[in-house]
């Protein structure tokens, strides 16, 4: 066999359904999970690999395999409109009635009570079922990153519109950044996917 077809053992299985089984029926087989991983993330671009990807990127997190990039809030060179006001009712953080609105006013103890339980607990339906697939499953790096990523869009956002007008609403938001890459990310979540150059 051509070195090219031991790197890529699945690439004869056209469609995810031809893998899907195979992942469903070894979850806890690294070395299959990360091939097939790696052929769906860099050579197939369907929504069902897509989808099928996920899963496995679920699994190897579940297993302790992987983690992901910590984001730090620096803001980039494309401003973007905000208004803090909207971010009550946008999204899965503001479905839970996480907030750092002078208005809501929620103490740092409640902010951080309300991201644990984002994090650990079962989420409720909310938007669509694509939507609520991206948060991953409880405890997971996938759901710690959409968490995260999600404040830290917040932050910048708000650093783009007016830094010193949101400057109480960015400390919120850094001070639970940092709570949260302490409480469940460092020493936990800070390796990354091995086809991370795929993506």
């Amino acid at each position: 066999m051509a070195e090219h077809d031991q790197n890529r053992p699945y690439r004869y299985r056209k469609v995810p359904r031809d893998l899907r089984p195979l992942v469903h029926a070894n979850p806890k087989d690294l070395d299959l999970l990360k091939n097939i991983g790696n052929e769906l993330a860099c050579y197939r671009r369907t929504w069902a690999a897509k989808k099928l990807l996920l899963e496995i990127e679920n699994l190897l997190e579940g297993l302790g395999e992987v983690g992901f990039p910590w984001r730090e809030t620096e803001i980039s060179n494309s401003p973007t409109r905000f208004d803090i006001e909207q971010f009550a009712g946008i999204g899965m953080l503001g479905f839970m009635e996480y907030s750092v609105s002078k208005r809501i006013n929620l103490s740092e103890e409640v902010r951080r009570e309300i991201l644990d339980d984002v994090f650990l607990d079962e989420l409720p339906t909310f938007r669509d079922e694509n939507y609520s697939m991206k948060w991953g499953y409880p405890n997971s790096a996938t759901r710690l990153k959409t968490i995260a990523y999600s404040i830290v869009d917040f932050a910048i956002r708000a650093k783009h519109n007016d830094s010193r007008r949101y400057r109480t609403a960015i400390g919120k938001w850094e001070s639970d950044l940092l709570y949260l890459k302490n409480s469940y990310y460092n020493g936990t979540y800070d390796r990354e996917f091995p086809w991370k150059e795929c993506r």
